[in-house]
């Protein structure tokens, strides 16, 4: 792997994720590489809606599980769409 890219998880498919999705698809130096959810295949829908939007060459795994995204060693960053708290 080029020590140049970092490879990104998401953890959960909010709406704002697809936007991360975007920016690291354009990055030039990010891969998406997996995104959780706690469904395999609320995940999986996500990927597609992005993938058909903003497509990207690699194949993006589908997790369970968001510890289970948290121990990939594919993953580098872990980018967390959740709301911050007041």
């Amino acid at each position: 792997m080029n020590k140049d890219i970092c490879r990104w998880g998401i953890l959960s498919t909010a709406a704002i994720a697809k936007k991360n999705w975007h920016s690291i698809a354009n990055s030039g130096n990010g891969l998406v590489t997996a995104v959780a959810s706690r469904s395999v295949e609320k995940a999986q829908q996500f990927i597609d809606e992005c993938q058909s939007s903003v497509p990207v060459p690699q194949s993006v795994n589908a997790v369970g599980s968001y510890d289970e995204l948290l121990q990939r060693s594919d993953v580098d960053a872990v980018y967390v769409p959740l709301p911050t708290g007041i």
